[in-house]
C-alpha cells in the first residue's frame, strides 16, 4: 500500500514538473509574440512598386494604428557593397545595372537568402530598439508593420515566410509592359536599355541572380497599376487590411472564387513535375467547368484515386510506375 502511494506521488510530483515546464515554454514563447506585421512586395523593375509601398504605409497607419517600417533591399544591398559608391553614379541605366549586379555579388558570396537575412536583422534591431525605449513589457502591444520594398527570389520568399508565418503577407505589383517602359523612359532610359533590363530582372539564368518572374506568382495579393486612380489603389489594399484583421465581413468576388476552384482542382493532379488546375467561368462569373492536368485514361476521363483500389494496381499514372519518376522530365 505505501509502495503504491510513493508511485502516486511520483506521478504526481512528475506531473507537477511537467506543468511547471509547459507553464515556462508557453511564457517564453508568449515573450517573442509581438503587434506586428510583415508585409513583402515584388514585382517586376519598371512597376512603381515605391508607391505601393506609401500607400500601404499611409493607410495601416491611418487605419489600423501601426507605425509603417519601410525596409528598402536595394538600400541594404548599397549599405553591403563598398565596392561601388551609387551617389555618384547619375546614369540611371548604369545604376539600376550596378544595382541588380550588386545584389547578386552579395548572394553569390553568401546565400540566396543574404537580403532576406538582413532585412529580418533590420526587423530585429528596431525590436530591441523599441524594448530599450520601453521600460516594461508594453513594446509588445505597439503595432508594427514592416514593409519590405521588394524581394526578387523564391528563397527570399521561402525564408521570411517560415520564419514569420501567419504575420507574413506577399504582395505581387505589376503594370503593363507599355507603362513600364514609360516609366523607365521618364527616368531617362533609352529603348534598347530598357528591355535589357526587363530581361535581367525578370528570370536570370545564374543561381544567384534576381528571378522575379518565378516568384511574383507566390503572391497572396495580386496589384495592378496602370492607369488606376490613387482611389482604386486605396480601395484595394483596404479590402487585403480588412480581410488580414477581420475588421469586415468580406465576400470573395467572382474570380477570386474561380481562382479557389481552379487552387482546388489542382489537387487531383498527380503529375510530378507541376500540379495545374483551372476553372472556366460564364461572363457572369458562374463556373462551368474546373479542370486539371493529368495522364488520359484508356476508355476516357483520366485515372483517380479509388478506395475500390488501394495500392493504385489499375492506376497507370506516373507516380505508380517502379521509382515514380516523370516520364515527360526522362
Amino acid at each position: 500500500m505505501a509502495e503504491a502511494q510513493r508511485k502516486q506521488f511520483s506521478l504526481e510530483s512528475d506531473r507537477g514538473k511537467q506543468d511547471l515546464d509547459l507553464r515556462a515554454v508557453k511564457e517564453k514563447i508568449s515573450e517573442t509574440h509581438t503587434e506586428e506585421l510583415i508585409i513583402a512586395l515584388c514585382g517586376p523593375i519598371g512597376t512603381d512598386i515605391h508607391l505601393i509601398a506609401e500607400k500601404l504605409g499611409e493607410i495601416i497607419s491611418a487605419n489600423y494604428n501601426y507605425t509603417p517600417k519601410l525596409i528598402k533591399l536595394s538600400d541594404l544591398i548599397k549599405k553591403y557593397t563598398s565596392s561601388t559608391d551609387f551617389s555618384a553614379i547619375s546614369n540611371k541605366f548604369e545604376y539600376y545595372n550596378k544595382l541588380i549586379e550588386a545584389g547578386n555579388r552579395l548572394r553569390n558570396k553568401h546565400s540566396s537568402t543574404i537580403l532576406a537575412e538582413l532585412s529580418i536583422n533590420e526587423i530585429a534591431i528596431n525590436r530591441e530598439i523599441l524594448k530599450e525605449e520601453n521600460d516594461d513589457d508594453s513594446y509588445k502591444t505597439q503595432r508594427v508593420c514592416y514593409i519590405i520594398d521588394s524581394i526578387k527570389n523564391q528563397e527570399e520568399y521561402d525564408l521570411l515566410r517560415l520564419i514569420y508565418r501567419d504575420i507574413f503577407y506577399f504582395i505581387g505589383v505589376f503594370s503593363s509592359l507599355d507603362m513600364r517602359e514609360k516609366y523607365l523612359e521618364d527616368k531617362g532610359l533609352k529603348k534598347d536599355q530598357i528591355y535589357k533590363l526587363i530581361d535581367k530582372d525578370s528570370a536570370e539564368d545564374i543561381d544567384f541572380g534576381q528571378k522575379v518572374s518565378d516568384t511574383f506568382v507566390l503572391a497572396d495579393l495580386f496589384l495592378r497599376i496602370d492607369h488606376s486612380t490613387s482611389a482604386y489603389i486605396d480601395l484595394k489594399l483596404s479590402r487585403f487590411l480588412n480581410i488580414i484583421f477581420k475588421t469586415e465581413i468580406i465576400t470573395p468576388t467572382y474570380q477570386e472564387t474561380a481562382m479557389y476552384l481552379a487552387a482546388s482542382s489542382s489537387g487531383n493532379s498527380a503529375c510530378l513535375s507541376r500540379q495545374v488546375g483551372a476553372s472556366i467561368t460564364d461572363s457572369l462569373g458562374e463556373i462551368l467547368s474546373v479542370g486539371w492536368n493529368d495522364v488520359p485514361q484508356a476508355g476516357g476521363g483520366v485515372y483517380r484515386t479509388s478506395n475500390l483500389d488501394p495500392l493504385g494496381t489499375s492506376d497507370f499514372r506516373c507516380i505508380n510506375w517502379i521509382g515514380g519518376k516523370c516520364y515527360n522530365d526522362e
